[in-house]
């Protein structure tokens, strides 16, 4: 083989490798595009459920109640959503704590209500049922007008009783009995009307559902008018 036809065989063998390099060099390049970048994060899944707790609950009136909502995204881990609540009677303030949002529920109403919560994005849904009772309130104490009170023999005091609650709201419709300590200085019927018997002092009492209060009554002697001969 001449010189000349060596070195032409040794140029065509450069050109095929140099070729079949820059082929290899394309098709990584198309491999390394096709990957994911190794620091690009995924974006929030979809949130596929909302979940309020607890699902029924029953209230005093006026009774405060915190309801929670949590999403779930499609692969059942805790989902970063924002959450609106909605109620059918009463009112709720809201507040958030990373992925949990809080809804604190009081309602004055008696009857059946509905604690309603939507995620966003998503527009899921999840609801609780109250039941909100009114019950009566119990009598905390009793009062009575006046505390206390100076009467003559033979002579008559009105005293009022009034019931109220742990608020120190009056409560109306109770039953309350009256009772003296000296039935013989003083007596009093079922309606708080004392009647002065003789002079001394006793205590009465108003009683309701255990609760009880007093009014400290004196009775004084009749003053003797001056007899002229």
């Amino acid at each position: 083989m001449t010189f000349r036809h060596k070195l032409s065989h040794r140029l065509a063998l450069l050109r095929g490798s140099s070729a079949a390099a820059a082929v290899a060099g394309l098709a990584l390049l198309w491999v390394a595009s096709c990957e994911k970048p190794l620091n690009v994060s995924e974006p929030n899944p979809s949130v596929a459920q909302l979940v309020v707790s607890p699902k029924v609950v029953t209230l005093q009136e006026n009774q405060v109640q915190d309801f929670m909502a949590v999403g779930f995204s499609t692969t059942g881990d805790t989902a970063q959503i924002g959450v609106t609540w909605s109620v059918t009677g009463g009112t709720i303030d809201t507040s958030s704590s990373g992925k949990r949002h809080y809804g604190h529920y009081k309602n004055a109403n008696c009857g059946g209500f509905k604690v309603v919560a939507t995620s966003h994005p998503g527009a899921k849904t999840d609801t609780a049922n109250v039941t909100v009772t009114c019950g009566a309130s119990p009598v905390a104490s009793v009062s009575v007008a006046p505390p206390s009170a100076t009467v003559p023999v033979g002579q008559t005091v009105q005293l009022t009783a009034t019931p109220k609650d742990a608020n120190g709201t009056p409560l109306a419709g109770r039953t309350v009995t009256w009772s003296s300590s000296n039935t013989s200085v003083a007596n009093v019927d079922g309606s708080g009307l004392v009647s002065a018997a003789a002079a001394g002092s006793a205590t009465i009492t108003a009683t309701s559902e255990g609760q009880s209060g007093t009014s400290a009554i004196t009775v004084s002697s009749v003053a003797v008018a001056s007899v002229g001969v």
